[in-house]
C-alpha cells in the first residue's frame, strides 16, 4: 500500500461518521493542549487519531518513572524525555501529515503569549497547578480564545461519576472550589464561568500512604510539604477523553 493510500485509509472510520466536510474541519483545525500529563496525553491522543490538522504542545516538564501508572506517553523507552518531546514523536507515528509545534515552558504570567501566537481555534487545559490554569482561564477568556477546561481527577476511583458542564456549574470539586475562590478575589468569576469542564462527581478517596515521596516528585511537591496525590488510569484517561470530546464537538458545531 502506497503512503498516500494509507494516510486516506487511516481516518477512514471518522470520515464515515462525520463526513468530508467534518473530516475537512478538523484537519484545518489549529488545536493547543496544555498538559502532557495523565489526563492531557490521552486527550493527544484522541486528537491525534481524530486528523486535527495543527498541534501545539505545551508542558514543561520530563518523563518519570512515577508517571508510567497513568500517563500515555511515559515508557521505558521516553524516561528522561521532554514531554513535548515524546508527545511529538507520538503524534507524527499516528498522523505524519499533522503540523507540530512544541512550547517547553511552564505556564505564568510570563509566559502566555506564545499560547496565543498565534490564536488557535481552541485550547485544552490539562494542568493542575492552580496558578497556571487561573492565567490560562482568564487570558483565554479576556482574549475570546475558546477554552475547555479539566478539573481536578485524582483520588477517584469510579470513571463513570464523570461529567461536563459550564465552570460555574461544577460540583463536588475541590480544585473547582478553590479555583473560584481565587477567582472571586481577583473579581474574575464571571468571565469564566460558561468555560466547558469536565469534572468528577465521585467524593474523593481516602489517601491510603501518606507523607511518602518518589526520588522524582516535583520540586513544588516537596516545597509545599504535601505527598502527591494518588490517580488511577481509568479515570484520568477518561477525563483526557472526556475533555477532547468537548474539543471535538465545538470544532465540529453546528455538525453534531
Amino acid at each position: 500500500m502506497s503512503q498516500e493510500s494509507s494516510l486516506n485509509i487511516r481516518f477512514d472510520r471518522l470520515h464515515r461518521l462525520i463526513g468530508t466536510e467534518g473530516l475537512n474541519r478538523l484537519s484545518g483545525a489549529y488545536v493547543t493542549i496544555v498538559g502532557l500529563g495523565a489526563v492531557g496525553s490521552f486527550a493527544l491522543e484522541a486528537l491525534a487519531r481524530s486528523g486535527i490538522g495543527h498541534l501545539r504542545l505545551v508542558d514543561f516538564d520530563i518523563i518519570h518513572p512515577s508517571n508510567i501508572n497513568r500517563q500515555l506517553l511515559a515508557l521505558e523507552s521516553t524516561l528522561g524525555m521532554e514531554k513535548t518531546a515524546a508527545a511529538k514523536a507520538r503524534v507524527l507515528d499516528i498522523n505524519p501529515t499533522c503540523q507540530v509545534e512544541t512550547l517547553t515552558l511552564k505556564i505564568d504570567k510570563n509566559h502566555i503569549d506564545p499560547l496565543f501566537n498565534p490564536c488557535p481555534d481552541i485550547i485544552l487545559d490539562a494542568i493542575d497547578i492552580l496558578s497556571g490554569k487561573i492565567t490560562l482561564m482568564t487570558e483565554s477568556a479576556h482574549r475570546g480564545i475558546p477554552l475547555v477546561c479539566s478539573m481536578g481527577a485524582a483520588r477517584r476511583t469510579d470513571p463513570t461519576l464523570i461529567r461536563t458542564a459550564s465552570f460555574a456549574k461544577v460540583t463536588g470539586c475541590p480544585l473547582a472550589k478553590q479555583l473560584r475562590k481565587e477567582l472571586k478575589k481577583l473579581g474574575l468569576c464571571q468571565i469564566t464561568s460558561s468555560i466547558p469542564t469536565v469534572y468528577s462527581s465521585e467524593k474523593s478517596t481516602p489517601v491510603l500512604l501518606k507523607n511518602t515521596f518518589s526520588s522524582d516528585t516535583r520540586e513544588e511537591e516537596y516545597s509545599s510539604g504535601k505527598a502527591p496525590l494518588p490517580s488511577l488510569i481509568t479515570v484520568t484517561a477518561a477525563f483526557g477523553l472526556n475533555l477532547a470530546n468537548l474539543a471535538l464537538k465545538h470544532l465540529l458545531s453546528p455538525l453534531k
